[in-house]
């Protein structure tokens, strides 16, 4: 028995030692490069630096013009999590609570075709549209849009699910207090959304904060440009600074790692908490 216990010991710390290394590995390959000089960055990312150069951070602060960048994605990402999550919860309520309504079924479908088409199929009409029709590139308010509109089926898909799942006990008993559906939902369903709320704004801002597609097509101005394409300022015909590009990005990820270690109670507590179901 003891024996049967040790190894399935074993094979249970062999696994978690190979998952352990699994999530290290992308950490060095991008922690390695940041303190690399430029010589050493030219042999190959993982090339053992001599030193730590902590010179690469300041400049690639600089080069980049980091602030400009780091403010632009916070409106970008602020401004589309915003927008998306009231539009979503408020297209949802409907779609959840009447769901056998062959209408709202339509609509459900609808959005749900949103999240089968793929974004390379409408990137030239997208840029038409934005560029040619409304003259929206360069602008927060066109790539601010673009972003709603390819986030909000999935937004409308989870609050319609959460909001389907709740007891129609409540709606129930809210049309018996004189609740119109527009205080019901502020009022008694809205509150109930944190838990999925909390997984929408995670899974959003995660997409937003590192795409790099849509501010390569929308956005060629460094005025509007958000952190992910002034990457590409360390690139260029003839030279490649691995060690610059990388400590930017590990900048670009130091706000969720600094987010994450202050609000881990709230997210776990929000991600856990649910609605009584009847």
């Amino acid at each position: 028995m003891q024996q049967a216990l040790s190894r399935s010991n074993i094979i249970k710390y062999t696994l978690l030692i190979l998952y352990v290394l699994l999530i290290a590995l992308p950490l060095f390959v991008v922690i390695i490069p940041t303190f690399q000089t430029v010589q050493e960055s030219s042999k190959g990312i993982f090339t053992r630096p001599t030193q730590l150069n902590l010179s690469n951070y300041i400049e690639a602060w600089n080069q980049s013009n980091f602030p400009l960048a780091f403010r632009n994605s916070v409106i970008i990402t602020g401004s589309t999590i915003v927008i998306t999550g009231f539009l979503g919860a408020l297209a949802a309520f409907p779609i959840g609570i009447r769901y056998r309504v062959r209408l709202f079924r339509n609509v459900f479908f609808t959005f749900l075709a949103g999240l089968m088409l793929p974004f390379q199929s409408i990137m030239i009409p997208m840029y038409i549209l934005m560029g040619r029709t409304l003259r929206l590139t360069n602008t927060f308010i066109g790539i601010i849009m673009v972003y709603v509109a390819m986030t909000l089926p999935l937004t409308v898909f989870l609050y319609s699910q959460f909001i389907a799942d709740i007891s129609r006990e409540m709606e129930e008993a809210a049309v018996v207090d004189g609740c119109g559906y527009f205080k019901m939902f502020w009022a008694i369903y809205f509150p109930l959304l944190k838990p999925v709320t909390a997984a929408i704004v995670i899974q959003n801002m995660l997409f937003l904060w590192n795409d790099l597609l849509v501010p390569l097509i929308l956005i060629d101005k460094a005025p509007t440009k958000p952190i992910m394409p002034m990457v590409y300022v360390f690139f260029g015909s003839y030279y490649n600074q691995w060690n610059l590009a990388f400590s930017v990005l590990l900048l670009a990820a130091l706000p969720f790692v600094i987010l994450f270690l202050l609000l881990q109670k709230q997210f776990i507590a929000g991600m856990s908490m649910g609605a009584v179901k009847g």
